[in-house]
């Protein structure tokens, strides 16, 4: 499955409501993948060099909206930071934490990770690495 087109293409199958077209054009970096399968299409969404497992069209849009309760944590211990109600708010919650740490000349690479309440626990759902240059 090397071929790919990606989200955006007028080719692309994958159709967003409004709101998720919303999310995914400011949660930035992201590129959403589609591959053609044996059972249709699947997808598989990009977060620098972070990638979700693949998934279908509704799943795409469901994860893109999730008001699932979301935590940014530290990726060693999974100590919570900070709650939030959508990916994105905790997302932008990360990053800002990282850009705090650069700042204050305390960064490590791989120190946060967003996790899910699923279950009635705690799962890694992303971890992030923000390139210095």
């Amino acid at each position: 499955m090397k071929n790919y087109k990606v989200y955006g293409n007028e080719n692309t199958h994958l159709y967003l409501s409004e709101y998720a077209q919303y999310v995914y054009s400011n949660t930035d970096p992201l590129e959403i993948r589609e591959y053609e399968t044996d059972n249709g299409y699947a997808y598989k969404i990009f977060f620098d060099t972070i990638e979700t497992e693949f998934l279908s069209a509704n799943e795409v849009e469901e994860f893109l909206l999730s008001d699932t309760e979301f935590a940014v944590c530290d990726h060693e211990a999974g100590n919570i930071i900070s709650e939030h109600n959508s990916f994105e708010e905790a997302l932008t919650a990360l990053k800002e934490y990282e850009q705090e740490d650069i700042k204050d000349g305390n960064y490590t690479p791989y120190f946060y990770e967003v996790a899910v309440f699923e279950d009635q626990y705690w799962k890694t759902y992303y971890w992030h690495e923000t390139y210095i240059h």
